[in-house]
């Protein structure tokens, strides 16, 4: 079951870090004839710029696919950080930060 769960997730950041990687290919032109970046207008040539928010979401999906839970809660709120003891019926929890 473990297995499963976590091969399906992967498929979903995969499908979300493709589509991102799609998106950042796209370009558009403008009436001069020269090509740009659509999500953060920078020219083709130069590459998206340092504040492009689709180029942090891709880092930022590609850094989700890499993390490694830091505990497990089971269906009756007991909590391990122990992965042995955590089968297949836990759910996993992930330290995503401090959040504002």
């Amino acid at each position: 079951m473990e297995r499963h769960s976590r091969k399906i997730k992967m498929q979903k950041i995969d499908l979300i870090i493709s589509a991102i990687e799609d998106a950042l290919k796209d370009f558009n032109t403008d009436s001069y004839g020269n090509d740009y970046h659509g999500c953060c207008g920078a020219d083709i040539d130069v590459g998206h710029t340092a504040d492009c928010k689709l180029a942090q979401a891709l880092a930022a999906a590609r850094e989700l696919r890499e993390m490694e839970p830091v505990a497990w809660v089971y269906k009756d709120n007991t909590v391990t950080t122990d992965p042995d003891r955590a089968d297949g019926t836990w759910t996993k929890l992930y330290d995503l930060g401090d959040e504002k």
